[in-house]
């Protein structure tokens, strides 16, 4: 195998062994030789009209790599070999399309698809990391006002889907239902969707990177191009044969249009119920069980070694492992894997059980419950709100853009009336001691206002509007009783009051949100200090509270839900 990398392109030189593992995985794949590759450094100096290129006559790729992220080359490589491969096979005899055909249809898709394989196997943040690391730095951006709190979330909130009225509650609300963490949930969508969480998600060809940087300039969107390559649609990719089940058994159409993503989303609750019936050991708590529920429902309640597919009559385990072969188990040699097929138990038959029913036997490789399992446990997981409460923090009625410009110009209006009370007090505003004024009026000491201006009493707190906030105590006590014991009837100072709003428990501690009053009720750094400060004295303080214990308090103010509700 011959690589050259061009000087100028450390990003590729630092990473070359991934490379040269890319082009093996790639060429094993394809089942061909390698052929001569170049990573150029510019497509001037090669005389490149394009990104990449491959010569039919001498067998030669040449991919330029100047300003390219790693995983955009690795791609242009894999379209390449795609077309060596076709060269061999005598498919390049005719002329080819540079965009569209069958031709390029096939490099494009077979690209994406071992692109993406190989980056489950060798991790996506090694493949993706310059590329990772400028969204990082997009992430710092003003946040989106509303319920959200983590990146994933502010994505979501800008999908049409997520933002369908109703769709985020629906969400919740069967994440609930079935037992499932919505992290879970979420991760298993978002994959299966391929971000795009809507219902109409169907696996279409990829499109050529010269026809997405085409619509990108012209403002359009890209329409799905060429058939769909298998009938998986929707949130979770429901196969025909699942959709029919499902009509037989619940009673049910498929709800797949754009309209119903609400609909849909049950629907996506109603199969996960339907799988556990029929494997009651399934653990929807585990993000495991729960896309094996997915996968292949078969392989809830069996052992690690499972050959998915091995109970179907058919080539089906052999099928399944040449269109995942990012689930292949090489964790076992092919003579342990042959021997292991000999003695398959149960209902899993073994190839000398297939042989005696004149069955085709299966040949490594193929994929096990724990191959599956191992790829699930590498995932990183798509961040939710842990709430699973759809009328509490983190669901419910969320904020569109529609609501948010109406917050925005009621902002000034708040203002106003602030000042209007500071200034002349809450009588002049409310002589009847009703309308707006009155939720002043709490925790206001009049009786030394000389000017009749209101201010915050000492020993009182002021508790017009409370704020959200989200509390992290981490400690190696048993944080469910450090939680009853602190936060149980409320937590009351002279100067701060918690009330609970929600709870999680995590291995360390628990996260708390909560609506919080202060002195001075702000949400700076000064009202977080003066909670982290009675948080730890009620803490130090506790009977129960050894002197060698580990506690770290750390206090947030929920800052777009203090702007939008306050």
């Amino acid at each position: 195998m011959k690589i050259k990398i061009h000087p100028g392109l450390d990003h590729i030189t630092d990473r070359a062994d991934l490379l040269r593992d890319f082009v093996v995985f790639v060429c094993k794949d394809l089942q061909c030789m390698p052929c001569p590759i170049d990573i150029v450094n510019g497509r001037e100096s090669a005389g490149l009209k394009t990104t990449a290129q491959y010569d039919t006559q001498n067998h030669h790729v040449t991919v330029n790599a100047k300003n390219r992220h790693f995983g955009d080359v690795l791609r242009s490589i894999a379209h390449e070999l795609v077309h060596h491969k076709q060269n061999l096979n005598g498919e390049l005899d005719a002329p080819v399309q540079d965009v569209g055909g069958d031709i390029e249809d096939e490099a494009n898709a077979r690209a994406g698809e071992l692109l993406k394989s190989f980056a489950y196997q060798k991790g996506p943040e090694r493949i993706y990391e310059n590329l990772l690391r400028e969204q990082e730095e997009e992430k710092k951006e003003k946040k989106v006002p509303g319920y959200f709190r983590t990146r994933k979330e502010k994505q979501l909130a800008k999908m049409k889907t997520f933002g369908t009225p109703g769709f985020a509650e629906e969400f919740y609300k069967q994440a609930k239902r079935i037992g499932a963490s919505p992290t879970h949930l979420a991760t298993v969508i978002n994959l299966e969707t391929g971000g795009a969480w809507s219902p109409e998600t169907r696996p279409y060809p990829f499109h050529t990177r010269k026809e997405i940087e085409a619509a990108r300039k012209q403002g359009r969107k890209l329409k799905p191009k060429g058939k769909p390559v298998s009938s998986a649609h929707g949130l979770i990719q429901f196969m025909r044969k699942t959709r029919k089940e499902m009509k037989e058994l619940l009673g049910k159409d498929f709800p797949g249009g754009p309209e119903d993503a609400v609909a849909q989303m049950q629907y996506v609750g109603d199969y996960f119920e339907m799988v556990k019936k029929q494997h009651p050991d399934a653990n929807y708590g585990k993000l495991s069980d729960l896309y094996l529920a997915v996968f292949h429902r078969n392989a809830l309640g069996k052992k690690p070694g499972y050959v998915i597919g091995s109970e179907k009559p058919n080539n089906y385990a052999n099928d399944a492992a040449k269109a995942n072969p990012a689930y292949i188990d090489n964790s076992m040699t092919p003579e342990e894997q042959i021997d292991y097929l000999e003695v398959l138990p149960g209902r899993e038959l073994g190839n000398k059980a297939r042989r005696e029913k004149r069955l085709p036997e299966i040949t490594p490789p193929f994929i096990t419950k724990k191959s599956v399992i191992d790829k699930v446990n590498s995932w990183p997981l798509y961040k939710m709100a842990d709430s699973l409460d759809p009328k509490g923090f983190g669901a419910g009625d969320l904020p569109t853009s529609v609501k948010i410009a109406e917050a925005r110009k009621v902002n000034p209006l708040r203002r106003y009336i602030r000042e209007m009370i500071t200034a002349y007090g809450v009588g002049r505003v409310d002589p009847t001691k009703g309308g707006v004024g009155r939720m002043f009026k709490l925790g206001v000491d009049y009786k030394n206002a000389g000017t009749n201006i209101p201010h915050v009493g000492q020993g009182y707190v002021d508790r017009s509007h409370p704020l959200p906030y989200e509390i992290t105590i981490r400690t190696n006590l048993d944080p469910k009783e450090m939680f009853n014991t602190l936060f149980g009837k409320d937590f009351s100072t002279d100067y701060v009051l918690i009330v609970p709003d929600q709870v999680s428990y995590t291995d360390d501690g628990f996260r708390l949100n909560a609506s919080v009053s202060t002195g001075s009720n702000q949400g700076d750094e000064d009202d977080v200090n003066m909670i982290s400060t009675a948080l730890y004295k009620a803490v130090e303080g506790l009977p129960s509270t050894p002197d060698n214990a580990n506690i770290v308090i750390d206090v947030h103010p929920v800052v777009d839900k203090i702007r939008y509700f306050v």
